[in-house]
Protein backbone atom coordinates (compact mmCIF):
# COMPACT_ATOMS: atom_id res chain seq x y z
CA UNK A 1 0.00 0.00 0.00
CA UNK A 2 1.44 3.36 -1.00
CA UNK A 3 1.79 6.34 1.26
CA UNK A 4 1.46 9.35 -0.95
CA UNK A 5 0.74 13.00 -0.65
CA UNK A 6 -2.47 14.45 -2.11
CA UNK A 7 -0.94 15.36 -5.46
CA UNK A 8 0.46 11.85 -5.90
CA UNK A 9 -2.90 10.32 -5.01
CA UNK A 10 -4.63 12.31 -7.72
CA UNK A 11 -2.24 10.89 -10.32
CA UNK A 12 -2.03 7.30 -9.02
CA UNK A 13 -5.22 6.18 -7.38
CA UNK A 14 -4.48 2.45 -7.36
CA UNK A 15 -1.29 0.46 -6.89
CA UNK A 16 -0.41 -2.89 -8.45
CA UNK A 17 2.81 -4.89 -8.35
CA UNK A 18 2.85 -4.45 -12.12
CA UNK A 19 3.46 -0.72 -11.59
CA UNK A 20 7.18 -1.34 -10.85
CA UNK A 21 7.12 -0.88 -7.06
CA UNK A 22 10.24 -1.26 -4.89
CA UNK A 23 11.71 -4.71 -4.34
CA UNK A 24 10.66 -4.75 -0.66
CA UNK A 25 6.99 -4.55 -1.58
CA UNK A 26 7.28 -7.29 -4.19
CA UNK A 27 9.12 -9.51 -1.71
CA UNK A 28 6.43 -8.93 0.94
CA UNK A 29 3.78 -10.40 -1.35
CA UNK A 30 6.05 -13.28 -2.33
CA UNK A 31 6.42 -14.12 1.35
CA UNK A 32 2.67 -13.81 1.83
CA UNK A 33 1.89 -16.21 -1.02
CA UNK A 34 4.50 -18.67 0.30
CA UNK A 35 3.00 -18.57 3.81
CA UNK A 36 -0.47 -19.18 2.44
CA UNK A 37 0.87 -22.21 0.58
CA UNK A 38 2.17 -23.60 3.87
CA UNK A 39 -1.06 -22.75 5.73
CA UNK A 40 -3.37 -24.39 3.20
CA UNK A 41 -1.89 -27.68 1.93
CA UNK A 42 -2.56 -28.86 -1.61
CA UNK A 43 -5.60 -31.06 -1.95
CA UNK A 44 -5.07 -34.66 -2.92
CA UNK A 45 -7.68 -34.53 -5.66
CA UNK A 46 -5.94 -31.67 -7.45
CA UNK A 47 -8.45 -28.95 -6.60
CA UNK A 48 -7.00 -25.48 -6.03
CA UNK A 49 -6.81 -23.51 -2.82
CA UNK A 50 -9.77 -21.17 -2.24
CA UNK A 51 -8.92 -18.18 -0.03
CA UNK A 52 -11.22 -15.44 1.25
CA UNK A 53 -9.65 -12.02 1.86
CA UNK A 54 -11.44 -9.48 4.02
CA UNK A 55 -11.01 -6.80 6.67
CA UNK A 56 -12.88 -5.59 9.73
CA UNK A 57 -13.69 -2.11 8.43
CA UNK A 58 -13.32 -0.17 5.15
CA UNK A 59 -10.01 1.48 4.32
CA UNK A 60 -7.68 -1.27 5.51
CA UNK A 61 -6.58 -2.25 2.01
CA UNK A 62 -8.19 -5.66 1.48
CA UNK A 63 -8.82 -5.17 -2.24
CA UNK A 64 -5.30 -3.91 -2.93
CA UNK A 65 -3.94 -6.91 -1.02
CA UNK A 66 -6.21 -9.24 -2.99
CA UNK A 67 -5.09 -7.79 -6.32
CA UNK A 68 -1.38 -7.87 -5.50
CA UNK A 69 -1.54 -11.34 -3.97
CA UNK A 70 -3.19 -12.57 -7.17
CA UNK A 71 -0.45 -10.95 -9.27
CA UNK A 72 2.25 -12.42 -7.04
CA UNK A 73 0.83 -15.96 -7.15
CA UNK A 74 0.28 -15.84 -10.91
CA UNK A 75 3.77 -14.43 -11.40
CA UNK A 76 5.12 -17.56 -9.70
CA UNK A 77 3.44 -19.70 -12.35
CA UNK A 78 0.27 -20.56 -10.45
CA UNK A 79 -3.06 -20.43 -12.29
CA UNK A 80 -5.10 -17.83 -10.39
CA UNK A 81 -8.72 -16.68 -10.46
CA UNK A 82 -9.48 -13.43 -8.63
CA UNK A 83 -13.17 -12.97 -7.79
CA UNK A 84 -14.77 -9.68 -6.71
CA UNK A 85 -17.38 -10.81 -4.18
CA UNK A 86 -17.84 -7.37 -2.68
CA UNK A 87 -21.25 -7.14 -4.31
CA UNK A 88 -22.10 -3.97 -2.36
CA UNK A 89 -19.06 -1.98 -3.47
CA UNK A 90 -17.14 -3.81 -6.22
CA UNK A 91 -13.79 -2.30 -7.16
CA UNK A 92 -11.49 -4.89 -8.75
CA UNK A 93 -12.59 -3.69 -12.19
CA UNK A 94 -10.67 -0.48 -11.45
CA UNK A 95 -7.43 -2.45 -11.46
CA UNK A 96 -8.00 -4.61 -14.54
CA UNK A 97 -9.70 -4.39 -17.88
CA UNK A 98 -12.90 -6.41 -17.55
CA UNK A 99 -14.66 -4.80 -20.50
CA UNK A 100 -16.62 -7.21 -22.63
CA UNK A 101 -17.42 -9.60 -19.79
CA UNK A 102 -20.60 -10.01 -17.78
CA UNK A 103 -20.45 -9.58 -14.01
CA UNK A 104 -20.62 -11.96 -11.06
CA UNK A 105 -24.10 -10.64 -10.33
CA UNK A 106 -25.17 -11.55 -13.87
CA UNK A 107 -24.03 -15.12 -13.25
CA UNK A 108 -25.59 -15.45 -9.80
CA UNK A 109 -28.91 -14.11 -11.08
CA UNK A 110 -28.89 -16.61 -13.96
CA UNK A 111 -28.36 -14.06 -16.71
CA UNK A 112 -24.90 -15.28 -17.78
CA UNK A 113 -22.89 -18.50 -17.72
CA UNK A 114 -19.41 -18.91 -16.27
CA UNK A 115 -17.64 -18.43 -19.59
CA UNK A 116 -19.21 -14.98 -20.00
CA UNK A 117 -18.00 -13.60 -16.67
CA UNK A 118 -14.31 -14.56 -16.72
CA UNK A 119 -11.87 -11.92 -18.01
CA UNK A 120 -9.07 -14.12 -19.32
CA UNK A 121 -5.36 -13.39 -18.97
CA UNK A 122 -5.62 -9.86 -17.56
CA UNK A 123 -2.07 -10.69 -16.49
CA UNK A 124 -0.07 -13.87 -17.24
CA UNK A 125 -1.80 -16.84 -15.53
CA UNK A 126 -4.41 -14.51 -13.99
CA UNK A 127 -8.14 -14.46 -14.78
CA UNK A 128 -10.59 -12.12 -13.09
CA UNK A 129 -14.31 -12.07 -12.34
CA UNK A 130 -15.46 -8.49 -11.79
CA UNK A 131 -18.46 -6.77 -10.28
CA UNK A 132 -18.68 -3.21 -11.63
CA UNK A 133 -22.17 -2.39 -10.25
CA UNK A 134 -23.58 -2.91 -6.71
CA UNK A 135 -26.21 -5.63 -6.30
CA UNK A 136 -29.55 -4.87 -4.62
CA UNK A 137 -29.65 -8.18 -2.70
CA UNK A 138 -26.06 -9.43 -2.27
CA UNK A 139 -26.59 -11.86 0.60
CA UNK A 140 -29.40 -13.67 -1.22
CA UNK A 141 -27.22 -13.95 -4.32
CA UNK A 142 -24.31 -15.42 -2.34
CA UNK A 143 -26.61 -17.98 -0.72
CA UNK A 144 -27.76 -18.97 -4.20
CA UNK A 145 -26.62 -22.49 -5.15
CA UNK A 146 -25.03 -20.98 -8.28
CA UNK A 147 -22.36 -19.41 -6.07
CA UNK A 148 -21.22 -22.76 -4.69
CA UNK A 149 -21.35 -24.21 -8.19
CA UNK A 150 -19.04 -21.42 -9.36
CA UNK A 151 -16.52 -22.03 -6.57
CA UNK A 152 -16.54 -25.76 -7.29
CA UNK A 153 -15.87 -25.12 -10.97
CA UNK A 154 -13.11 -22.59 -10.30
CA UNK A 155 -11.19 -24.75 -7.83
CA UNK A 156 -11.08 -27.51 -10.44
CA UNK A 157 -9.55 -25.17 -13.01
CA UNK A 158 -7.18 -22.97 -10.97
CA UNK A 159 -4.39 -23.44 -8.43
CA UNK A 160 -5.64 -20.46 -6.41
CA UNK A 161 -9.08 -18.89 -6.20
CA UNK A 162 -8.78 -15.58 -4.32
CA UNK A 163 -12.04 -13.95 -3.23
CA UNK A 164 -12.30 -10.28 -2.22
CA UNK A 165 -15.28 -9.66 0.11
CA UNK A 166 -16.94 -6.76 1.93
CA UNK A 167 -15.57 -5.82 5.38
CA UNK A 168 -16.59 -8.35 8.02
CA UNK A 169 -17.52 -5.69 10.56
CA UNK A 170 -20.20 -4.17 8.33
CA UNK A 171 -22.18 -7.01 6.76
CA UNK A 172 -22.50 -10.79 6.97
CA UNK A 173 -21.67 -11.37 3.29
CA UNK A 174 -18.00 -12.12 3.92
CA UNK A 175 -18.61 -14.94 6.38
CA UNK A 176 -21.22 -16.43 4.06
CA UNK A 177 -18.66 -16.40 1.24
CA UNK A 178 -15.93 -17.78 3.50
CA UNK A 179 -17.99 -20.88 4.27
CA UNK A 180 -17.27 -22.02 0.72
CA UNK A 181 -13.49 -21.51 1.04
CA UNK A 182 -10.45 -23.08 2.71
CA UNK A 183 -10.10 -20.14 5.07
CA UNK A 184 -10.03 -16.39 5.52
CA UNK A 185 -7.21 -13.86 5.75
CA UNK A 186 -7.90 -10.65 7.66
CA UNK A 187 -6.26 -7.46 6.37
CA UNK A 188 -5.47 -4.87 9.04
CA UNK A 189 -3.77 -1.52 8.70
CA UNK A 190 -1.33 0.15 11.03
CA UNK A 191 -2.73 3.30 12.67
CA UNK A 192 -6.20 2.51 11.29
CA UNK A 193 -7.31 -0.86 12.68
CA UNK A 194 -8.40 -0.87 16.33
CA UNK A 195 -7.62 -3.82 18.58
CA UNK A 196 -11.14 -4.25 20.05
CA UNK A 197 -12.63 -4.32 16.55
CA UNK A 198 -10.04 -6.84 15.37
CA UNK A 199 -10.66 -9.08 18.41
CA UNK A 200 -14.40 -9.05 17.78
CA UNK A 201 -13.91 -9.80 14.09
CA UNK A 202 -11.62 -12.75 14.83
CA UNK A 203 -14.15 -14.00 17.38
CA UNK A 204 -16.90 -13.82 14.75
CA UNK A 205 -14.76 -15.76 12.28
CA UNK A 206 -13.97 -18.51 14.76
CA UNK A 207 -17.59 -18.73 15.95
CA UNK A 208 -18.74 -19.20 12.36
CA UNK A 209 -16.52 -22.27 12.00
CA UNK A 210 -14.50 -20.74 9.16
CA UNK A 211 -10.77 -21.46 9.28
CA UNK A 212 -8.95 -18.26 10.25
CA UNK A 213 -5.61 -18.31 8.42
CA UNK A 214 -4.02 -15.16 9.84
CA UNK A 215 -3.47 -11.44 9.41
CA UNK A 216 -1.92 -9.18 6.84
CA UNK A 217 -0.63 -6.01 8.50
CA UNK A 218 -0.84 -3.38 5.81
CA UNK A 219 1.26 -0.20 5.74
CA UNK A 220 3.54 -1.56 8.47
CA UNK A 221 6.34 0.67 9.69
CA UNK A 222 8.82 -0.44 12.32
CA UNK A 223 10.75 1.85 14.62
CA UNK A 224 13.63 2.17 12.16
CA UNK A 225 11.57 2.68 9.03
CA UNK A 226 11.76 5.97 7.22
CA UNK A 227 8.74 7.69 5.70
CA UNK A 228 9.34 6.16 2.30
CA UNK A 229 6.94 6.17 -0.61
CA UNK A 230 5.71 2.65 0.01
CA UNK A 231 4.49 1.00 3.16
CA UNK A 232 5.15 -2.66 3.91
CA UNK A 233 3.12 -5.79 4.43
CA UNK A 234 3.59 -8.38 7.14
CA UNK A 235 1.85 -11.72 7.49
CA UNK A 236 1.17 -13.37 10.82
CA UNK A 237 -0.57 -16.53 11.97
CA UNK A 238 -3.46 -16.31 14.41
CA UNK A 239 -1.29 -17.83 17.15
CA UNK A 240 0.70 -14.60 17.15
CA UNK A 241 -2.36 -12.55 18.08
Amino acid sequence: MARTNKAENQNKKHLKLQDNPPFALVESFRNLSTNIGFSVPKKGDGRGRVICISSAIPGEGKTTVSVNLAISCSGAGERVALVDCDLRKPSIHRFFNCEGTSTLVDYLSGEANMEKIVAKQVSPNLDVICGRKPAPNPLLLIKNERFQSLITALEKEYDYVLIDTPPLGLVSDALEVAKSTDGIILVTRQMVSKTPVIRQTVSDIEFSGVDFLGFVLNDYRGKNDSNGYYGKYKYGYKSHY
